[in-house]
């Protein structure tokens, strides 16, 4: 009995810190970045991608993946999440994330779908 005691505690602390990292894992990589080289900033910002990717060379390869799929879909912002979560093996530019977002438009967000459809001309 108490084996299994034992078991079930430590299975619970695992669980608990695996959920501690994975909810870590899902923080912006760019946010300490932009603390300490675009204070007062935040991603959709006017001029944030400007700022972080003038010190590029400071950036974790996270933070620069994060911003060139901020990039590709900031005309329509909703749609990072949505982007994150469908597409997240496409290179971003070229308009690729947004051809992948159309591809699973039955399953997004429904502001991307709006945002998606203020772009293409439809409301």
């Amino acid at each position: 009995m108490q084996l299994s005691r034992a078991l079930l505690v430590g299975s619970l602390l695992a669980l608990t810190l695996l959920g501690s990292s994975i909810a870590g894992a899902a923080d912006d990589p760019c946010k300490e970045a932009a603390a300490q080289f675009c204070q007062g900033m935040k991603p959709g910002d006017k001029g944030y991608t400007k700022c972080m990717r003038g010190h590029s060379k400071s950036l974790s390869k996270e933070c620069m993946a994060t911003l060139a799929l901020q990039r590709d879909v900031e005309q329509s912002p909703a749609c990072m999440a949505d982007a994150e979560k469908f597409c997240p093996g496409v290179k971003p530019g070229g308009g690729r994330v947004m051809k992948c977002l159309r591809t699973h438009q039955s399953d997004l967000s429904e502001n991307c779908k709006r945002e998606i459809g203020k772009r293409s001309g439809r409301r």
